[in-house]
């Protein structure tokens, strides 16, 4: 198989890019970027360290499916993350990376049916996942690290070059997982935030769902925490207040001795007890004090359109109960529609705990399926 020669590569890295001001926006509307993470893994000595790739050269495919022998760095690192920026559309393809040791560079470079396999496309004004990879580095016998051994020990040694060593390796692994896709845009957002490639960013997880944070759970061994079902929505329960009670069309939940309960019902538009979008939404705008402003706030959870009202109610003594005092409840819901009614879910607590538990249920809230669960098929 035809691989790109050794010495333009050589040539062509140069020491870590640092992104220029020029980076931060594009400097043509038909240009967008990519990021990908490539790692170096040995399984004997002295490789077994793992290594992240400093350096990342693409090649772009031209009309007949061939490698353009022009070589395009990648221009910013960020810890793990390579990017190339304000790249014009077009298909590329990941060509050689690169890592330094002391005074070496190794370099490894893929071959061109790789490279092709791994080609990604970049669009204007979006940012491409070209994946998760993973170099597995192997030797022949120890002729190879004694040579480059050497080869180190000759930089030291007048005209003083830093040594290129080869990385042979096999088993190249690439992953495109849409999980392996959304924990790497998660991290791109800090490391473009303030420039026009954060807004690319944002796009990209919004049509991947804008999904939460994975919640793992396990002292040692990280796994991820089960979806549970209900009737007709699916959550993983962050709040940790214990088995929710049933109650018409959906669960409730209590913060243990607290006053503070979370419920989430499904209101059908149809039916005995249906309730269309438009008189759900006139009542919660309706609801409360006169104090309360009885507007509501359009917002998204995890890329769904919703409506958010907060209003408070009181709770009055009876006049023949001494002592007792008027109790203050706030009230947060949320109102998202869907296929055949909307669903409700509400966070209800004594004004003094109304805060200390919002924060708890906003999060919950990201985690629940608006949608009834997927049967299996038998």
């Amino acid at each position: 198989m035809r691989r790109l020669p050794w010495p333009l590569l050589a040539a062509a890295f140069c020491s870590c890019v640092t992104p220029p001001r020029s980076l931060r926006e594009r400097t043509d509307p038909a240009h967008g970027a990519i990021v990908m993470a490539l790692s170096f893994k040995g399984s004997v000595f002295p490789y077994w360290r793992r290594h992240q790739a400093e350096e990342l050269f693409f090649s772009r495919l031209r009309s007949d499916g061939s490698l353009d022998p022009q070589l395009v760095p990648a221009n910013y690192r960020a810890n793990d993350r390579i990017y190339l920026l304000d790249a014009p559309a077009g298909r590329y393809a990941p060509v050689a990376a690169s890592y330094f040791t002391g005074r070496s560079r190794q370099l490894a470079k893929l071959e061109e049916s790789l490279a092709r396999k791994w080609a990604v496309e970049v669009k204007p004004g979006q940012i491409a996942f070209a994946g998760v990879a993973q170099i597995l580095r192997v030797t022949d016998g120890w002729g190879t690290p004694t040579l480059n051994v050497l080869r180190r020990a000759a930089s030291y040694l007048p005209p003083f070059r830093r040594a290129v060593i080869p990385v042979e390796f096999e088993s190249p692994r690439l992953n495109v997982t849409r999980a392996a896709e959304i924990e790497t845009l998660r991290l791109a957002r800090v490391d473009l935030a303030s420039t026009f490639w954060s807004e690319a960013v944002e796009e990209r997880m919004l049509a991947l769902g804008n999904p939460p944070p994975e919640v793992l759970e396990g002292l040692i061994r990280k796994n991820p925490v089960a979806r549970r079902q209900a009737e007709t929505f699916t959550y993983i329960d962050t709040l940790g207040w214990g088995e929710p009670l049933r109650v018409s069309g959906g669960l409730q939940w209590q913060a243990g001795k607290d006053s503070a309960w979370i419920s989430i019902v499904f209101l059908p538009e149809q039916g005995p007890s249906g309730k269309p979008l438009n008189l759900l939404l006139r009542e919660l705008r309706e609801a409360g004090a006169p104090e309360d402003s009885h507007t509501l706030t359009d917002i998204a959870i995890s890329s769904r359109s919703a409506y958010m009202g907060l209003y408070t109610s009181y709770i009055y003594p009876e006049a023949s109960l001494v002592g007792s005092k008027v109790l203050v409840f706030k009230t947060q819901t949320v109102v998202v529609s869907t296929t055949g009614g909307a669903y409700k879910a509400q966070y209800r607590a004594e004004a003094g705990e109304f805060e200390h538990h919002r924060a708890a249920f906003e999060r919950f809230l990201l985690y629940v399926g608006f949608a009834p669960p997927v049967k299996e098929k038998t």
